[in-house]
């Protein structure tokens, strides 16, 4: 039973490791929206449009991608 646990243990130290959450997507809010066409012209500073946030705090704004920022839940 023992070797079981640290076996299971390495195994979740393992899959943190090589899946960290730097891969999430990371988003920098602006504007105001009501589908993900009307954030083409929202995004800023050579951001990507990503989408219109249609539920949560961030209900009606655009998710305008980027390097540092809010992640995306």
């Amino acid at each position: 039973m023992s070797a079981q646990k640290i076996y299971l243990a390495s195994l979740l130290l393992f899959i943190c490791l090589v899946f960290p959450q730097s891969t999430a997507i990371v988003c920098n809010f602006e504007g105001h929206c009501v589908t993900s066409d009307d954030c083409i012209n929202v995004c800023k500073s050579g951001e990507d449009p990503f989408l219109c946030v249609r539920s949560g705090p961030h209900k009606g704004m655009c998710c305008c991608l980027k390097t540092n920022g809010s992640v995306l839940e």
